[in-house]
């Protein structure tokens, strides 16, 4: 039966701007261009009461509606406002779910077991691997969202996103790349002043992908609150009192209701005026309503605070013993006093606290044995209502009521049964909220299966970045195996502590990891132990003992190949890949990641395609080392790129920084310097924002070598400064190495003397060879700092070191430098054909920079000798500076460039330019000077490529031939010289 409530304010106050700016956005997603907005506000601000006023008009346009929200505990519950929406909409039309749903009903069956009755069977679907799960139930998700908003436009509300769980939060972030030409609205609200570290973040990467319109909805002016008074008592108030309520409620509009609930109608103006009692908070204004309840009233209030924000009358029923006429009036009780509310549905009866902050109240002024007798009785209600294909959500809040009870045989057995549901569908934030709830239970209960439960929540932990709560589940999860003499288990445990420990300290990981295969090697299963190889290798490659972990890597596959496991197979080949890529093997490295992401695509990973694709196209060893290489920069930025992708597509935040700082790289390869900068610096951001050490010293060592590259030295050792720092926090061994290899080299260049080079002996062996990235580095500070102390002979020993044992294409970096040992011997024939050798591999893989210094490098070697060859060097010197510095968005960043000391002498002072043919014309050919005149026209490259028909790479050759013939640093300065030159008229005056 209905029950009435009354003191809700009937009008909507001072929210024109917001309802004109949703009204908007409903035009823009009918149109086609879906949009996200979220109303942001304090409790009781009033964002609901926007959304119930925005669904008329949505309904006006033709849109049609699917609503969900959030409860407190739904953060323990993976997609729970999606389930609650779906719910209601299937609620709404019980005979057509199959229309409803269409092809995605089998896998939203996953979220709504009940389904199951619909979808037609199937057999058991293999096993997925981790992430993937997830990523198929948000695909079909944004699938059903798409065919929904194509028959008609859809308008998507979320409330309470502040309650929202860590999945359903990474759904929202993929939802608007996924469908942005739908016809769409999603419209979320949530409390601003709600702690929610997930929420933070979700909001954060929407603004960056400019994907997120938020709207705040803010407290009433003292304006405001006196039309809310006037609409709430049918005639205008005092104006004392208007100031009264204003001040003590700062204008929330809830807490404006809430007050004046309180006060008797009759002497309403006096008692706010003249009561210096008046409750200051909304919980005294709550309790104050809630005071002189009759026993039986009391019991129903007290029942509905434990059971949740909104309360099924048929559980309250179960869980009161009252009979339904004195349920019903002890109801009708709350609801006048502004307590409780009625939300009707189809099919049941449902009540809500009308606002979380009235449940808040009334729940905190239970004593602990109070709420845990309540708890118990609502548990046993729930449990005795569950039907026997129980959802996991039963399962879920059974668990939370009887944990919270105490009764801890039905705790374990609930929460355990809703953590693997959470599992099963990588939501880690849930399954560990689940989990320790099933761990407290097992450890009362001294169950054997709180050894798993700890192991489960210390990699949750892991997961999540906490490494303290980590290692505390997992060296309980230890402990407790080895009292209990269970093997396996402690084999597990110490393998996941190993792995926990390599993101930290690299020494302790490694005893770890070789007591974790020594257990392994006690036992039957050879799967566990070939993983267990593969974690000791990796920890081995980390500190540096590449052919110790290399070869336990391939000892691994061997073994997983034979047994049959693609999995592990692929996982084996992506480690040794990233084995033989920190040993600078880069072209065996590729093949290793190119085979490791060809059998994670056959399985249906896209996480570990991602990775794999984004490792094969990580440039930056071709630049640290420098190290040979297979494929010119594009090949790496074809990889990267396809990573970037895939990693976007499926809102991997960490696999999105390492995609950029690849990206950087090749940019950097290429000498793409602002697109460069552009990626690095995003990729530094990314990494800074979820705490990802590793990512932010790749990022900050990317960002070093491009200020290096510009020689920016003083800014560039800025950089590998601080991410040194970061490294030795974290006991990145080879990090340290290669930093402090390129920290030498700042140190140098900038004319310290003497500078310690660790890794490498100072008289070069004829027999070392560099192992690493790191002493490759080294090598060249060491060959650097032996060329300025007169010393070629050793410097050339440095160069022939670096060159040792490439399979694929030499270093251009290293054969340039041999060359200019070889000039510094005077063996002018060999030095040059080593300059022309590092030219063509630089022409053919990069490094682009390399091509500038053999300009200039050869038309120092030639200038006495033969003029005319040394011309044409300086006048290729200038050029492609004059292109470098074109790529430079920043103009103090280029002219730091053009006045190092190194591209001084081929940089002519501004203004000043060639005329080398009797036309004046700066000795530019026909199409450069028709380029010069697109240039005047504010022509981009891409642009002017279009208008003369030719591909954007020969414009952008064009434009830099122009600026190193005619010694400018810019595109303004081009374009001014083509006009003075007449090759096009200045825009004329109007009128």
């Amino acid at each position: 039966m209905p029950i009435s409530s009354s003191q809700v304010c009937p009008v909507l106050v001072d929210r024109e701007v917001e309802l004109a700016a949703l009204d908007s956005l409903l035009g823009e997603a009918s149109a086609g261009r879906s949009r996200l907005a979220v109303l942001a506000g304090e409790a009781g601000a009033g964002k609901s009461r926007l959304v119930r006023e925005v669904v008329p008009h949505a309904t006006a346009r033709g849109f049609q509606l699917l609503a969900g929200g959030c409860l407190e505990r739904d953060r323990d519950y993976p997609f729970a406002p999606v389930v609650d929406a779906l719910r209601q909409r299937l609620m709404a039309t019980p005979t057509a779910p199959h229309a409803i749903l269409g092809p995605q009903r089998e896998v939203l069956a996953e979220l709504l077991p009940e389904l199951r009755t619909h979808a037609a069977p199937s057999g058991p679907e293999p096993p997925l691997p981790p992430e993937h799960g997830k990523r198929r139930l948000f695909e079909a998700i944004a699938a059903l969202l798409a065919r929904l908003a194509d028959r008609q436009p859809l308008l998507v509300v979320l409330e309470d996103l502040h309650w929202a769980d860590a999945t359903s939060l990474e759904l929202l972030e993929v939802l608007p790349r996924r469908l942005a030409s739908a016809r769409l609205l999603i419209l979320g609200t949530a409390r601003a002043d709600e702690p929610n570290p997930d929420l933070r973040r979700c909001l954060a990467t929407l603004r960056r992908a400019r994907a997120l319109v938020e709207l705040s909805v803010e407290p009433l002016g003292e304006a405001g609150v006196g039309r809310m008074l006037e609409a709430l008592l049918g005639m205008p108030p005092a104006p004392s009192l208007v100031a009264a309520v204003h001040t003590r409620t700062d204008g929330n509009p809830f807490f404006v209701e809430e007050l004046l609930a309180t006060v008797p109608a009759q002497a309403r103006d006096e008692w706010l005026l003249g009561e210096p009692t008046v409750p200051q908070s909304v919980q005294d204004t709550i309790l104050r309503r809630a005071a002189g309840l009759a026993t039986v009233v009391q019991r129903v209030v007290d029942l509905a605070s434990v059971a949740g924000q909104r309360i099924d009358f048929e559980l309250l029923l179960a869980a009161s013993g009252l009979p339904p006429e004195e349920l019903l009036a002890a109801l009708r009780v709350l609801v006048g006093r502004q307590l409780l509310v009625e939300e009707r549905s189809p099919d049941r009866i449902r009540l809500a606290f009308r606002h979380a902050l009235t449940r808040d109240a009334l729940l905190a002024r239970l004593l602990t044995p109070e709420r845990r007798a309540l708890h118990r009785v609502v548990g046993e209600a729930l449990e005795r209502a569950a039907s026997p294909g129980q959802t996991s959500a039963d399962a879920g809040e059974l668990g939370y009521h009887f944990h919270a009870a105490g009764i801890w045989d039905k705790a374990l057995a609930y929460a355990a049964r809703a953590g693997d549901t959470a599992w099963r569908v990588h939501a880690t934030v849930e399954a560990l909220t689940h989990d320790r709830r099933a761990l407290d239970a097992a450890l009362a209960l001294d169950d054997l299966r709180a050894v798993e439960l700890h192991r489960r929540c210390g990699q949750a932990f892991s997961m999540l970045g906490a490494f303290d709560a980590a290692r505390e589940h997992l060296e309980a999860a230890r402990a407790l195996a080895r009292l209990r003499r269970l093997a396996s288990a402690e084999q597990a445990a110490l393998h996941d502590l190993a792995g926990l420990y390599a993101s930290r300290n690299y020494s302790v990981a490694r005893g770890l990891a070789e007591e974790a295969l020594a257990l392994a090697r006690t036992g039957p299963d050879r799967r566990r132990e070939a993983l267990a190889l593969n974690r000791l290798g990796n920890v081995l490659t980390n500190l540096r003992r590449f052919d110790e972990g290399r070869a336990l890597h391939e000892d691994a596959l061997r073994c997983l190949d034979a047994l049959g496991d693609r999995w592990g197979t692929a996982d084996s080949w992506d480690l040794i890949g990233m084995a033989r890529y920190l040993a600078g093997e880069v072209p065996e490295a590729r093949e290793a990641f190119g085979r490791a992401a060809a059998m994670f695509a056959d399985l249906g990973d896209t996480e570990r395609v991602a990775s794999a694709l984004t490792s094969r196209g990580l440039y930056l060893a071709v630049l640290d080392g420098p190290c040979a290489v297979d494929a010119p920069p594009a090949a790496y930025r074809a990889d990267a790129a396809e990573g970037l992708r895939l990693c976007r597509q499926i809102a991997w935040r960490a696999g999105e920084a390492y995609a950029l700082v690849a990206m950087a790289s090749a940019d950097v390869g290429e000498g793409r310097y602002g697109e460069a900068q552009r990626h690095g610096e995003l990729a530094l951001a990314i990494a800074e924002e979820i705490g990802h050490d590793q990512w932010q010293v790749i990022a900050l060592l990317t960002l070093g070598i491009l200020d290096a590259d510009l020689l920016d030295t003083a800014g560039a050792l800025a950089r590998f400064e601080r991410a040194r720092g970061i490294a030795l926090a974290a006991g990145a061994a080879q990090w340290l190495e290669r930093l402090d290899a390129w920290i030498a080299c700042c140190r140098q260049r900038a004319g310290e003397a003497d500078v310690p080079l660790a890794t490498v002996p100072h008289d070069v062996p004829p027999a070392f060879r560099p192992a690493s990235i790191g002493q490759r580095r080294a090598l060249v500070a060491l060959a650097e700092r032996e060329l300025a102390a007169g010393r070629p002979d050793q410097a050339l020993a440095c160069a022939d070191r670096l060159l040792l044992g490439a399979t694929g294409p030499r270093p251009a970096g290293a054969i340039l430098l041999r060359g200019a040992a070889l000039a510094a011997l005077d063996r002018m024939v060999e030095a040059d054909a080593a300059y022309l050798d590092a030219r063509r591999l630089a022409v053919d893989v990069g490094p682009r920079s390399v091509l500038w210094r053999v300009a200039a490098a050869r038309a120092r070697l030639w200038r006495g000798h033969d003029q005319a060859v040394a011309e044409h060097e300086a006048a290729t010197a200038r050029a492609e500076i004059a292109a470098l510095a074109e790529a430079v968005p920043d103009e103090a960043r280029r002219a730091l460039f053009l006045r190092a000391p190194e591209v001084r002498p081929w940089v002519a002072p501004a203004g000043r330019r060639r005329t080398a043919d009797a036309s004046g014309r700066g000795g530019l050919t026909p199409r450069e000077r028709e380029v010069a005149a697109c240039v005047t026209q504010g022509l981009s490259n891409k642009e002017i490529a279009r208008e003369l028909g030719v591909a954007e790479k020969t414009i952008e050759m064009h434009v830099g031939s122009c600026l190193g013939k005619l010694g400018f640093a810019s595109r303004a300065q081009l374009a001014a010289w083509a006009v003075a030159e007449g090759l096009i008229l200045p825009p004329q005056p109007q009128g």
